[in-house]
């Protein structure tokens, strides 16, 4: 069986990564997977750009005009968009001309794979939602709005009234995709949920396979070696907050951790806390979180994330809305215990006070009171690191994940093959 993997780019990005890895895995089971980019950055023979060195200029003036239309909105939106509208020259011939079995879509915004052209593709289509963004009018995710279960238009993230671009998105998607033949594939429960909700993919299957882990590399590293490798000191409870833009982003829940750290920090049994923040340098005049704070900025390889991970005491990931949590898996998986809010894809990697602890959402003093119940007692944080990388190795697994897509892609294939015979059959 050949299958072809679309994402916007190969390995930058959480998206990104778990396509990477899902590819690795299918591979390293035996399958033949390969994987047609926009945007390049890897060395993989089986990677593809799709686009000639002139196509790539070509790509950045497309994905600069793809959110053209955003800008005529007077509220900005504070979380990503994309909205797929401009045509992407020979992309579907190209796919076509490849003649997979079955082709998985990934995450494909950024005006790579316009919203009109899915129904061009000739063999059964997989998409495997990394976010909101392929059942909404644009954004990527809703931020509690709801309005994608129906249809788009005043949108509240761009203060809009009446039909606006998210409505003219939206519309377009449901013209294109009524008759798609189409499974989709949702990493967590909550995510799923969601898209059974919505209207753009009512009727459609759905299922829910988890983002696969290489516990080849993350896995737990000597905590003190970590630790003199990355400059950190080894006196201190570490505490890992790490989200690209996580601080600006609201989405990322950095406005509840910065008072659930206050509060920590006037209880006197806490006083050798210092924090770590991840995807972000040091800003001119940066909060007071009343602990030592270290600015890591971006780490650009999974070995230094390993090391990372194994650093740390705790990592927390306070996010309101999330498709699953691949930081919260890599962090597990490397032994850290991670403190989360009890809602979205945090429910399927976290078991409340087993391998981490569930705040009540969105509760900075419960999320205060999470982290101090995991760096408290060292007996209980030494189970609560077993157990994470436990959990893990039960669920998470890499192979077998992949084995998971490998079951699926074989029955639609099946299912195809039977559809066809049947059509020729019946004329």
């Amino acid at each position: 069986m050949k299958t072809l993997f679309l994402s916007t780019t190969d390995i930058n990005g959480g998206a990104a990564r778990a396509t990477y890895w899902l590819a690795k895995g299918l591979r390293m089971n035996g399958e033949d997977v390969s994987m047609f980019v926009q945007n390049k950055t890897g060395a993989d023979s089986w990677v593809t750009n799709t686009s000639s060195d002139v196509g790539k200029m070509l790509d950045i003036v497309r994905s600069s005009l793809d959110s053209l239309p955003l800008r005529i909105y007077r509220e900005k939106p504070r979380t990503a968009w994309s909205l797929n509208f401009l045509p992407n020259g020979g992309l579907i011939n190209r796919i076509n001309n490849f003649k997979p079995d079955v082709v998985n879509l990934h995450w494909v915004g950024g005006g790579f794979l316009p919203n009109t052209k899915l129904k061009k593709i000739r063999v059964p289509i997989v998409w495997s939602l990394y976010d909101m963004w392929p059942f909404t009018g644009g954004c990527h995710y809703d931020n509690f709005c709801d309005r994608f279960t129906d249809s788009c238009g005043s949108c509240p993230q761009l203060n809009s009234k009446g039909y606006d671009v998210s409505s003219f998105v939206f519309n377009n998607k449901r013209k294109s995709w009524s008759k798609l033949r189409m499974t989709v594939v949702a990493p967590s429960r909550w995510l799923a949920e969601q898209a059974r909700r919505s209207a753009l993919f009512k009727g459609m299957r759905i299922e829910v396979i988890p983002h696969g882990t290489d516990l080849n590399v993350f896995k737990p590293l000597d905590k003190r070696s970590a630790r003199n490798v990355l400059g950190l000191p080894q006196d201190a409870k570490l505490v890992l907050f790490g989200a690209m833009g996580g601080t600006t982003d609201r989405r990322k829940g950095f406005q509840y951790l910065v008072p659930a750290l206050k509060k920590l920090s006037i209880m006197t049994e806490h006083n050798n806390i210092q924090l770590m923040i991840l995807g972000t340098n040091e800003p001119k005049d940066g909060e007071d979180f009343g602990f030592p704070v270290h600015y890591l900025g971006k780490l650009h390889d999974d070995v230094s994330l390993a090391l990372l991970y194994s650093s740390a005491d705790v990592t927390v990931t306070p996010s309101l809305q999330e498709a699953f949590g691949m930081t919260a898996s890599e962090s597990m998986a490397c032994g850290t215990p991670v403190v989360a809010f009890g809602a979205a894809g945090a429910l399927d990697v976290i078991d409340h006070k087993v391998n981490g602890y569930l705040a009540e959402p969105y509760l900075f003093e419960d999320l205060a009171h999470g982290i101090s119940w995991t760096l408290s007692d060292s007996t209980r944080w030494s189970e609560l690191s077993r157990a994470s990388r436990k959990k893990c190795e039960d669920f998470f697994e890499l192979k077998s994940v992949a084995k998971q897509y490998s079951m699926l892609y074989e029955e639609l294939l099946s299912q195809s093959k039977e559809f066809s015979k049947d059509t020729e059959e019946h004329g």
